[in-house]
């Protein structure tokens, strides 16, 4: 599985890699570590989110959140691969996608449209030497308005965990 996950086809969204061995750049298990809560006033932050990226992609220009699922399915064609993902795993690609584009700095939206890529699941048990790249593939690119709309709640969050007594 892992010879395939590395040398198959992987769509990133409107790009393309002819296997991951031939990306640009790969940075594998990066830590990310960023804080949320309320700053006003100089105050400390409430929290921090951390966590490790499976591996950071580089290609065409642009950076990718991409990480290995070994999880089972009936099946591994995009509708079910869909589904799992909203299921299982949307807070962790909306968390991971934050990170990134914190890591690279991409604070505004013209920032974000020519660096920030989208975020990549590899459901190895899907993935194919001979496809065309979207098998056991999902791919996510929300718009930077939805990404920082998310960064918002979790400084709702926060905030109202502050004042909780």
């Amino acid at each position: 599985m892992v010879y395939t996950a590395m040398l198959a086809p992987v769509r990133l969204g409107e790009h393309f890699v002819n296997g991951l061995v031939h990306a640009d750049r790969l940075v594998r298990e990066m830590e990310f570590h960023f804080p949320f809560g309320s700053r006003d006033g100089g105050a400390p932050p409430t929290g921090f989110v951390k966590g490790f990226i499976d591996l950071v992609v580089e290609h065409d220009g642009r950076v990718y959140v991409l990480d290995w699922k070994s999880d089972l399915l009936a099946d591994y064609r995009a509708a079910t691969i869909d589904r799992h993902v909203a299921d299982n795993y949307d807070l962790q690609a909306q968390l991971y996608s934050l990170a990134l584009i914190k890591l690279f700095g991409l604070t505004t939206e013209a920032d974000y449209e020519a660096r920030f890529g989208g975020a990549v699941y590899c459901f190895l048990r899907g993935m194919k030497l001979d496809g065309d790249g979207t098998e056991g593939v999902y791919f996510s690119r929300p718009p930077f308005e939805a990404l920082m709309a998310y960064e918002r709640g979790l400084e709702a969050i926060a905030t109202v965990s502050d004042s909780a007594p």
